[in-house]
């Protein structure tokens, strides 16, 4: 019996889902928090749905034919364990959302910061903000991470917060749960010998931006 050498490699093999980073970059450039670095638990929902427009064309009556409509995006969860101490993202986030919605801004801004002000109120403030994923490269001996892929959401902002229950019978852990939507997104996977640069703060740049060589 005659045998063959693999010819799998550590470039040929799958990218892991458990070595991520998650970066929400507000849209306001006065932010004074800047963008923020996060580890999160799950990421989950990422992708879209176009529906087709089906039509018939008179001389070809027995195809129906399609044609792209809009483009629907999906809503992406992330889920963390609560930590004592931790950024609450998700509350000041809403509340910033609220203050705006009602006219009257918010002073502890979150996500959003500077724009025009209304009695120290961020009145015009922009609640949105791009979020990029950033998937490492393992196994990793180098001891700095090498991003190989790379997910940007455009103008996201949340609309769902869930808390996991409370149980004193169980020793698991508190969990909580943001949803946001967005209006696109962008993907992109580095080659074997390339990373992904970080866009988090170059909200403007394109594809061709996230590809680093070496």
């Amino acid at each position: 019996m005659t045998t063959t050498q693999s010819t799998s490699t550590i470039a040929t093999d799958p990218l892991r889902d458990f070595n991520f980073t998650v970066v929400i970059q507000p849209n306001d450039p006065q932010s004074p928090g800047g963008a923020l670095k996060m580890g999160w638990q799950t990421v989950s929902g990422i992708g879209f749905d176009m529906a087709p427009i089906q039509y018939r064309q008179g001389g070809s009556n027995i195809v129906i034919q399609n044609m792209p409509d809009q483009v629907t995006w999906s809503p992406v969860t992330l889920a963390r364990g609560m930590t004592m101490g931790a950024t609450q993202l998700q509350i000041g986030w809403f509340l910033e959302i609220f203050g705006l919605l009602q006219g009257v801004g918010n002073a502890n801004s979150t996500v959003a910061g500077g724009g025009g002000t209304t009695g120290g109120q961020n009145a015009n403030a922009d609640f949105r903000a791009s979020i990029f994923i950033y998937v490492n490269e393992h196994p990793n001996t180098t001891g700095t991470p090498v991003t190989k892929a790379g997910l940007k959401f455009y103008n996201a902002f949340p609309y769902q917060m869930q808390y996991g229950d409370l149980d004193a019978g169980s020793n698991g852990l508190f969990v909580y749960s943001m949803t946001f939507c967005h209006e696109g997104m962008d993907a992109t996977v580095a080659g074997a010998t390339d990373s992904i640069k970080s866009m988090a703060g170059n909200a403007g740049a394109s594809n061709s931006n996230w590809i680093q060589s070496g």
